[in-house]
């Protein structure tokens, strides 16, 4: 992996970025400036990508286990679960719509494969497609109903992600995880826990302290590597979608390599488009040729060369993110594995296990998500604690 791009996946570079972040911040709040409470701000407003992503981690756990040092089926089933979990879709939906749209069929069915000459693999392994019928019945299903506001809650000021961010697919959440490490508690709430009952500060607050409320945001008390985990795969997912967002352009570069040269009566062109792409028709989805493509190499495939001269030849500006796909998924599912750390006194798992319940509840109060936070502290000791905040953004 090169230079700085290998460091994004290394546990002490993403704790250093955070921590000089919030020295940052500290400093230019004590210059009588106003800042922000959190260090980062990230937006996850496309719901497939979020699943392509999803899926290329799993791909990559199922086969590559050997290295985690612990069971991948229980780290698989833990991705399939947080996921969903945390950005507010439905676990079962979830599931359903990656058996549906994707190939998942475990390595270990594979053998049968070996008997099949090399050049016909990749027509055999190839990406599901379902019809948009049950596309459109499983983008229900993956929304949680129980988040969906109500109708005054639709028509007043709260803004949200456009629906019709994925073409075919549709949108699900849009979101907004802001990291905050050591003091995750704003100025008014680290009073509160000091002074409960005196002062002015209940009226501060639009509820008291053990007034129940509809839960607006949802937190997430974690250790270094729950947030490593959730900050590289943002990493994944945002490579992902500039590919995406690059569609147009794309096919503009197929066009003009398609368009007639004297190169090609010279035979100065090695390959053309047709011999990199699955379908260059002028119709046809990219992006999700360049995710088979990264699902191909993982599965050892594809030649990974394939991968990057395609990605080079068609998306210049930014394709050169997805050349280290293999390390970028190392990185990940190292984080993901250490959720499971057979270390008696690491209490990642249970850390997780908190949050489970915490983001199940539709209603909350001040209390609670005081008392949350303690027992994440009381879990994690002597380490740092960060907060990562999901905002649910819809339109309707």
């Amino acid at each position: 992996m090169k230079g700085g791009d290998k460091k994004l996946f290394v546990a002490k570079h993403i704790q250093h970025e955070i921590q000089a972040k919030l020295e940052e911040s500290r400093n230019i709040r004590k210059s009588g400036y106003q800042v922000s409470n959190y260090q980062f701000d990230f937006a996850f407003d496309d719901s497939e990508v979020i699943l392509d992503a999803t899926h290329l981690l799993l791909c990559y756990i199922d086969r590559n286990s050997a290295g985690f040092g612990t069971d991948p089926q229980k780290v698989m089933a833990f991705v399939k679960d947080f996921i969903p979990i945390f950005f507010g879709m439905d676990r079962d939906g979830f599931r359903t719509y990656l058996n549906e749209v994707y190939d998942t069929t475990p390595a270990s069915e594979e053998a049968d494969d070996e008997s099949v000459p090399p050049e016909e693999i990749v027509t055999i392994r190839t990406r599901r497609v379902a019809n948009g019928k049950k596309l459109d019945l499983l983008r229900d299903v993956l929304e949680r109903r129980s988040e969906r506001p109500s109708r005054p809650d639709r028509e007043g000021s709260v803004p949200s992600a456009s629906r019709a961010s994925t073409p075919g697919i549709g949108s699900l959440v849009g979101s907004t995880p802001a990291p905050d490490p050591t003091e995750p508690l704003d100025v008014a709430e680290l009073k509160w826990m000091e002074h409960p009952s005196q002062g002015n500060f209940n009226q501060q607050r639009e509820y008291p302290l053990n007034e129940s409320y509809k839960k607006k945001v949802h937190h997430l008390y974690c250790n270094l590597n729950v947030y490593c985990f959730i900050r590289t795969f943002e990493i994944l997912y945002s490579r992902l979608l500039r590919v995406k967002l690059h569609e147009k352009d794309a096919h503009e570069a197929v066009r003009r390599a398609i368009a007639p040269k004297a190169a090609h009566d010279l035979g100065m062109i090695d390959k053309s488009p047709s011999d990199l792409l699955y379908d260059t028709d002028p119709k046809s989805n990219l992006y999700q040729q360049i995710v088979r493509m990264c699902e191909e190499v993982i599965k050892g495939h594809l030649d990974p060369s394939h991968l990057e001269e395609t990605l080079r030849r068609f998306y210049l500006k930014n394709g050169w993110q997805l050349y280290n796909l293999d390390k970028m998924l190392s990185g990940i599912s190292r984080f993901a594995g250490g959720i499971f750390n057979t270390d008696p006194k690491d209490k990642t798992s249970d850390i997780v296990n908190l949050f489970f319940k915490e983001r199940d509840k539709t209603e909350t109060t001040h209390n609670q998500e005081i008392q949350y936070r303690k027992q994440v502290e009381k879990l994690i000791k002597e380490g740092d604690i960060y907060r990562i905040t999901f905002v649910s953004i819809r339109r309707g």
